[in-house]
């Protein structure tokens, strides 16, 4: 079947997955859709795109250029889908041959310098990357402290990762990751995606209205939306939880608003959607080689299960893990055994997450038997757990009590069958009266111990730099007289700690200062990061990629470019109107935005906002088409040559205009050319003359500034 989508053959083609009803098309794609059915999984090989379960049919919404697809539930099945031009033949991938490299290079404390390459080759049967990365301390001797060497083979069924070097386990099911020097292979997580990050807001508009979605971190969604009723799905929000305000202008100005709570779990996993990993490598923390796989699978969307085993010579895990979100819930049961020098051990931990409007409340439970261990404990820290039973819970609340105010406690407490047992209390005050500004307040300790006084704060400026500043300090410690036996409580500096941060996000390079006075040492650090992308527009400096990125052309110098609803600019463009944008989200949706206060005042977009999908440690070439709106200021006058009345009304090319004071009228970005326009006197709806204006081939561009004030009118009498 054969969808025609949009005929603007300027930009690359792009579809963005968002669930397993809906597929977006970017407002820039061009051609023929075509829908192939197929078994396999697919990241398909011209735009990157994934869809579920088979396709019965399809329709085109041309307002909102998206897919609506009717799915079959019977089976699940996903789509390879290929854009073709006008005559049939397969558009071009949006994805080109390109290369990068990243480098940081730090000052102070723990001097050294770090690199790392990327080069992307290959075309429509698959895509090779491959990464190199070097870290070198030059303080206080030269030393090779890492390195890393990355292949990633996207095939049209699949995307895999190869890495070799310095290495982590996998930490997907219940955390622990081990450094490793061997090789790791994964599936790209980022290709099954999750079904609890994408939100929808509904509702129902009276009239024609300007509908925005923010939530407290960014932008998410604008879009002038007819009259009826709306459905926005494929929100992203940037925190796990959190609120989204929609606020609703309509053509009369009349603004309503409205707040709706969301929850997003990126450990859940849509149907169908699997991703697995493979670690193999010596441990220097253990001095052992270890070996680790893990599986995670979507049963349902709500539902996703998984399991991790690990081994070295002389010690085995094997686990499994259920994850169920019902409603604003969400549960995760974990099971493990084990068996090493210690006997056989077991483990089991419960825990829950419940998210409202303004809060959000977890609690977990877990049991230990004698002899459970993981693989890479030492037989150091085993001694000290012991091999008693363990139990241990824990709570954590956390409250919104007034807009920009938000309060949270925590206990947690762990009891062995000995009879003893510790337990800590933590008490957390947020103070954020705008998103240029936190305080947050914290006291924590062990009720056996003192208590941990933490003060932070964080102030943005310039909308590129941050200051953060932090001081802790413990509470009265108890000191005891060898000699005498006697206690006494002191206080002391030596107990309080100071650390100072200025970060700067540059055109070329991000910029950290970072300074620290403890009991124990003072440090300062600079560091600098940038990065050098390659590919068929030439060699580009710009800030550190860290993997897929793309490569944005405004035509105008100095524009700010927002990237996925952060209000903090990720790049601006150079003196030729390109920049370097990342790094981005691979296979999933990414949204550029243009802040239009940088653009000139004659500068015009067809569209400020542009969605797009990348491959992983890939490049795309994206382009905001502008144009220079002009304007033209003609003197209407009649043939005695006096100023036609105010009010008259001039018809041209079936737009209708009224001529102001002294018969002056304004056309609003009318090409070159010679017009014949029709005029309407007041009052004379059905008397009508007609007159010729030709617009020369350049005149002034519209200018948006204050006007000079006019000179009075000249008030004529017209007979009737």
């Amino acid at each position: 079947m054969d969808v025609v989508v949009n005929d603007v053959p300027q930009h690359p083609p792009v579809l963005v997955l968002t669930d397993g009803q809906r597929a977006y098309v970017n407002a820039q794609a061009a051609g023929t859709l075509r829908l192939h059915q197929r078994d396999a999984q697919c990241v398909n090989d011209e735009p990157y795109v994934l869809l579920n379960d088979l396709v019965d049919a399809v329709r085109v919404d041309e307002e909102n250029l998206r897919l609506h697809l009717n799915a079959s539930p019977e089976r699940f099945q996903l789509t390879r889908i290929t854009l073709r031009d006008a005559a049939g033949a397969v558009a071009p991938t949006f994805s080109v041959p390109s290369g990068f490299m990243d480098y940081a290079v730090v000052l102070g404390a723990q001097t050294g310098l770090a690199l790392s390459g990327n080069v992307l080759v290959g075309g429509a049967a698959g895509r090779f990357s491959a990464q190199a990365a070097l870290n070198v301390q030059a303080y206080p001797n030269v030393t090779l402290s890492g390195f890393t060497a990355e292949g990633a083979y996207d095939l049209p069924e699949q995307a895999l990762r190869v890495r070799a070097g310095t290495v982590e386990t996998s930490a997907r099911l219940w955390g622990g990751a081990v450094p490793l020097y061997g090789v790791r292979v994964q599936s790209l997580d980022d290709v099954s995606g999750s079904t609890r990050k994408d939100q929808t807001v509904r509702g129902t508009l009276t009239r024609p209205s300007l509908v925005d979605v923010y939530d407290a971190d960014g932008w998410l969604y604008t879009k002038r939306l007819p009259a009826g009723p709306y459905e926005i799905d494929g929100l992203q929000p940037h925190g796990a939880f959190g609120t989204l305000h929609v606020d609703v202008e309509d053509v009369l100005h009349t603004k309503t608003n409205f707040t709706q709570a969301y929850y997003a779990q990126p450990d859940m996993l849509r149907a169908g959607g699997w991703t697995y990993s493979a670690s193999a490598g010596y441990t220097p923390k253990i001095d052992r080689w270890l070996a680790q796989g893990d599986v995670a699978y979507g049963v349902t969307p709500q539902w996703t299960v998984g399991a991790q085993a690990e081994a070295t010579r002389d010690a085995a895990l094997f686990g499994v893990v259920n994850r169920v979100a019902v409603g604003p819930a969400y549960v995760t049961l974990v099971g493990a055994g084990s068996r090493s020098w210690l006997g056989w051990g077991a483990y089991g931990q419960l825990s829950a997450q419940v998210s409202g409007k303004d809060w959000l409340a977890l609690g977990e439970v877990h049991v230990r038997t004698p002899g459970f261990t993981r693989v890479d404990d030492d037989r150091a820290r085993l001694s000290t757990l012991g091999l008693a039973p363990e139990l241990g819970f824990s709570l954590a609340s956390s409250m919104t009590v007034a807009r920009g105010h938000n309060v949270g406690v925590s206990y947690a407490y762990t009891l062995a069958t000995s009879g003893e047992g510790t337990g800590s209390l933590g008490v957390q005050y947020t103070y954020q009266p705008t998103n240029d500004f936190t305080l947050n307040l914290s006291a924590t300790g062990l009720l056996t111990n003192r208590v941990k006084l933490a003060l932070t704060s964080e102030y943005l400026f310039g909308g590129n730099s941050k200051v953060s500043t932090s001081t802790d300090g413990r509470g009265p410690r108890t000191l005891t007289r060898a000699a005498t036996g006697t206690t006494a409580v002191a206080y002391g500096h030596d107990d309080v700690a100071q650390s100072f941060a200025l970060a700067n996000r540059g055109r070329y390079f991000d910029m950290n200062v970072n300074a620290s006075a403890s009991p124990t040492q003072t440090r300062g650090q600079v560091a600098l990061k940038g990065g050098v992308t390659l590919d068929a527009q030439g060699v580009r400096f710009g800030r550190s990629t860290l993997g897929s990125f793309a490569r944005v052309y405004v035509g105008y110098p100095n524009v700010a470019l927002m990237l996925n609803g952060n209000l903090t600019p990720a790049a601006t463009t150079d003196a030729s109107g390109w920049a370097v944008l990342g790094p981005l989200q691979p296979y999933r949706t990414n949204t550029v935005r243009v802040r239009l206060n940088d653009l000139p005042l004659e500068a015009e977009l067809n569209s400020s906002v542009l969605k797009f999908s990348a491959p992983y440690r890939g490049a795309v070439e994206l382009r905001f088409e502008t144009h220079v709106e002009t304007g033209l200021v003609v003197t209407v006058l009649t043939p005695d040559g006096q100023a036609v009345p105010l009010g008259t009304l001039v018809t041209l090319n079936d737009d209708t205009f009224v001529v102001g004071d002294r018969g002056e009228l304004y056309l609003s970005g009318p090409p070159a050319g010679t017009y014949t326009f029709t005029l309407t006197p007041p009052g004379r709806r059905r008397a009508r003359s007609r007159r010729r204006c030709r617009r020369p081939a350049w005149s002034a561009p519209r200018s948006r500034s204050p006007a000079a004030p006019p000179d009075p009118p000249l008030l004529r009498k017209v007979p009737p």
